[in-house]
């Protein structure tokens, strides 16, 4: 069977951030016939409302990697990896700490945005990694579902407390601190300090589950 035979019978999602982008994206799919656009949201909670109210998961979500919501990217795509869906990402960066960690957590495509929108069709529909990227080395410390997002809430710019992020997220405050806890737990055990917050900060960028503020300003998100 053809690559685009077998295409036809696959479904893609779009989360991205730009209105723009989502439209040309659909616009050229429909004219090439290769992508069966199924869904397109521009925030992961739309996105996680459409599924929750009976949507079927596409086969493939074409991600944001800078959605700036709660959800830390390394959690999203473990999320649509437990769907059966595979993730390509869209960012800037494939030989950063957090395209490695995406990569890790099962993400089988990077796209640089810098590409044309033909490419980036091709690319979702025939995803993998850039072959001349160098990788980087993470610190390998594995966190639970919840760690990632507690830790990377903590660390974040906007600076919530665990009692305020406890809120946000209908829990108790001791849950909160629980998870902060053990997750740094991780950390001190593969010998990383995390005694601070800013050694914290250093040390999730470094693996790869926190978008360091230099690459938001960067990437013209905040």
């Amino acid at each position: 069977m053809g690559d685009k035979e077998s295409a036809r019978g696959c479904s893609t999602g779009l989360v991205v951030s730009s209105p723009v982008l989502g439209r040309a994206v659909r616009r050229l799919a429909r004219s090439a016939r290769e992508l069966d656009i199924t869904c397109s949201a521009y925030s992961w909670h739309d996105f996680s409302t459409t599924l929750r109210a009976g949507g079927r998961p596409p086969t493939t979500v074409l991600l944001d990697a800078f959605l700036d919501d709660w959800v830390p990217l390394a959690l999203k795509i473990r999320v649509l990896a437990r769907l059966g869906t595979r993730t390509v990402v869209l960012g800037s960066g494939a030989a950063t700490p957090l395209a490695e960690r995406a990569r890790l957590e099962g993400a089988v495509g990077w796209v640089e945005p810098t590409v044309g929108l033909d490419t980036l069709v091709r690319l979702v529909e025939r995803p993998g990694w850039p072959a001349d990227v160098v990788r980087p080395s993470l610190l390998g410390v594995e966190l639970t579902d919840r760690q990632i997002q507690v830790l990377c809430a903590y660390a974040s710019r906007r600076g919530l407390s665990p009692g305020q992020f406890a809120r946000v997220m209908g829990v108790s405050a001791e849950t909160m601190r629980s998870h902060l806890r053990s997750g740094r737990r991780r950390f001190t055990d593969r010998g990383v300090d995390v005694s601070s917050q800013a050694l914290l900060i250093d040390a999730l960028v470094a693996d790869g589950y926190l978008v360091p503020e230099s690459r938001w300003r960067a990437e013209g998100r905040w």
